[in-house]
């Protein structure tokens, strides 16, 4: 399943087929997926798509400089980027709430639900929840 988490800018999938990649304006591709654990189902190299990996552990959450990383990823990218994991639901929606937690003014909470309205699946674990509220709390002492 592939979903808007702020369209146009960021897409959330699972581990995509090669096939599924046609996206329109796709600049960036970040693979949240651990290699220890998984494999990528398409081949990275894609022209003119830069491919980059923050592996967290399925069903983990990942860590405050992970989440800050890909918040000034995406916010450096000039088109469309796709985030997955293997489910595109757990680490996915972690990534894409702090996305969406960006400027300080939403939280954990609300950027959850929001995600939830288009995948009810995303954010999967407390742990994963525990750390969208750490991150809230940095955004907002960051002021």
């Amino acid at each position: 399943m592939q979903w808007w988490i702020d369209k146009p800018r960021l897409m959330g999938s699972h581990n995509p087929e090669q096939w599924e990649l046609g996206i329109k304006n796709l600049s960036t591709i970040v693979s949240l997926i651990d290699p220890s654990e998984q494999r990528l189902r398409y081949n990275p190299a894609i022209p003119g798509v830069k491919w980059v990996e923050i592996p967290v552990r399925d069903y983990d959450a990942p860590s405050l400089e992970k989440l800050l990383r890909f918040v000034r990823l995406v916010e450096n990218s000039t088109g469309t980027v796709l985030v997955h994991c293997e489910g595109g639901n757990g680490r996915t929606g972690t990534f894409g709430a702090a996305w969406l937690m960006r400027d300080g003014d939403t939280s954990a909470t609300a950027a959850i639900e929001k995600l939830r309205e288009v995948n009810p699946h995303a954010v999967e674990t407390d742990e994963q929840k525990v750390v969208l509220i750490r991150f809230e709390k940095k955004l907002r002492d960051s002021r």
